[in-house]
């Protein structure tokens, strides 16, 4: 709240020396959150920065302080400043911080791992619905998350026809019938909007309520995917105005990050053997937590991956995002014809250059934790490639049926 703004590239500056002094002398300090940390104002006057520390019943002096207890400090910091500090003020902090430190790339690994740990339990697990806004017409219905409550009011969003009709930056990158997908600004940061709306005029009881669901269910899927320890977008908020049948939801833009299938289509997969092992073992990951926890995808393309590289890392050192959760559902019957169906939609839309027969039968063995297939999984594989060319034959009649030209255009 300090108005002069003169020193604050001063005070960015002290922040990352406060912290490697901090782990110098071997003290961990898990609660440095930026509202922990008070800012002497008479000293800063004489162009001096003086930080006062709150909250310090976790403190601990170390024997010898731990990779893994420095990068939940400097991520305490980082995630408690995303809201208060501009992403290049973010940046000189890291940068600063890790300037120096031996084997850097496994210190920035484990830093954006535990970065994106405390960025779910945050944002997901603690009371995310926690605001319930209503239009004074007692129609529309907003469940917020409780990081973004007080960013949404400033902006004059309180109400769903707020949201809703909410004025975005004109890019659409889904707009179909009854469902569009656009991206607008609030506080410097880019965020998804789907809004889900009747298609036809007259629509029966089950159709509205259906449309209604559209945003609830994706909310819950976000919430599950967390769980199961796959990175998903933030979610921001959903709602719904069962009057005029519609429903909306808003996910926070993941930085940095670009379609798994925009990826391979340049041929991007890592030449190395061990980044490129690295690579294809997080894709499998992900469909290896979805099925064996009895759900499934139902949209698992390449288009619906994005791979996050931000300035710590190159691509070569990629975080993976799944999106598009709409239709992640539990299953109790026919599991196995799910999965096939799920991992023949990835390796249809992976049907690249780069992407060889040795990194498909990579990803089959991570995918089934072996070494060797046994008879059951070469089955599996068969009904895999079976299901590839059915999905190949069928998508260019869709495609032209809807009128459109990628199939992960159309739920």
């Amino acid at each position: 709240h300090y108005s002069d703004q003169t020193h604050r590239p001063q005070i960015i500056d002290a922040l990352s020396e406060l912290v490697k002094k901090l782990h110098f002398v071997d003290i961990s300090y898990p609660d440095l959150y930026i509202k922990h940390i008070f800012v002497d104002i008479l000293a800063l006057k004489e162009n001096y920065v003086r930080f006062v520390l709150l909250d310090l019943h976790r403190m601990r002096k170390k024997r010898k302080i731990s990779i893994n207890n420095c990068v939940k400090d400097l991520a305490a910091l980082v995630f408690s400043a995303n809201n208060i500090l501009s992403e290049s003020e973010i940046k000189v902090i890291i940068k600063k911080y890790f300037k120096g430190k031996k084997d850097k790339q496994k210190w920035q690994r484990a830093f954006k791992r535990r970065l994106c740990k405390l960025s779910k339990r945050r944002s997901l697990s603690k009371g995310v619905l926690v605001r319930e806004i209503i239009d004074e017409d007692r129609q529309g219905h907003l469940f917020v998350n409780e990081n973004y409550v007080s960013c949404l009011l400033k902006n004059g969003i309180n109400s769903f026809s707020d949201i809703f009709g909410f004025k975005t930056d004109g890019r659409k990158f889904t707009d179909n019938p009854g469902r569009t997908v656009e991206t607008f600004f609030l506080d410097n940061k880019r965020m998804f909007i789907k809004k889900h709306f009747p298609a036809k005029k007259k629509l029966s009881v089950k159709e509205n309520k259906k449309i209604i669901c559209h945003a609830r269910q994706e909310w819950i899927n976000h919430l599950l995917c967390s769980d199961l320890e796959i990175n998903v977008p933030v979610p921001v908020l959903w709602g719904y105005d069962e009057y005029n049948a519609s429903s909306v939801m808003v996910t926070l833009e993941i930085s940095n990050s670009e379609s798994l299938e925009q990826i391979l289509k340049n041929g991007g997969l890592p030449n190395d053997f061990l980044k490129r092992f690295d690579f294809i073992a997080q894709i499998a990951a992900i469909a290896k937590s979805l099925h064996q926890n009895n759900y499934c995808h139902k949209d698992f393309y390449t288009g619906h991956i994005l791979v996050q590289s931000e300035g710590l890392t190159d691509i070569n050192d990629p975080v993976f995002y799944l999106i598009d959760l709409q239709r992640v559902a539990k299953l109790k019957f026919l599991k196995q014809r799910w999965a096939v169906k799920d991992i023949a939609q990835l390796n249809f839309t992976s049907d690249y250059g780069c992407v060889s027969d040795k990194d498909r039968l990579r990803f089959m063995k991570l995918y089934f934790e072996v070494k060797k297939f046994s008879k059951n999984q070469r089955k599996m594989i068969l009904k895999i490639l079976k299901k590839t060319d059915r999905i190949r034959k069928h998508i260019p009649k869709v495609l032209k049926r809807k009128n459109i030209t990628s199939w992960d255009q159309f739920a």
